[in-house]
């Protein structure tokens, strides 16, 4: 079982990468477009690297193979659940502004 979750952390945070490169990309090709282009690079992109961020935190902080309660200093593992929720909510939010500002020239 916790390799299996080991996999999946490891096939999750690649592919963020990749998404990552796949969203700048996009991005770079709107230059008639300023404000998809801003929600594509300044907005998602950012979020998509802040998610990585808080995903590598909470795999470091709070381990699968833990075994007991997380001790109050290693607390912050919340703090990084909240903020990977928070920049999925904005990073849909970034994709669908992008999506009408693209489309509604």
């Amino acid at each position: 079982m916790l390799q299996k979750i080991n996999e999946e952390y490891t096939k999750v945070y690649f592919g963020l990468q990749n998404l990552f490169l796949k969203n700048v990309a996009a991005g770079r090709e709107l230059n008639d477009n300023p404000g998809a282009r801003n929600h594509l690079l300044h907005g998602s992109a950012r979020r998509l690297s802040r998610i990585q961020r808080a995903l590598e935190n909470i795999f470091e902080l709070f381990p699968p193979s833990t075994g007991r309660p997380l001790k109050r200093d290693k607390l912050n593992v919340e703090i990084n659940l909240h903020a990977y929720v928070i920049n999925m909510a904005g990073l849909f939010d970034n994709w669908a502004w992008a999506f009408v500002l693209r489309h509604n020239q």
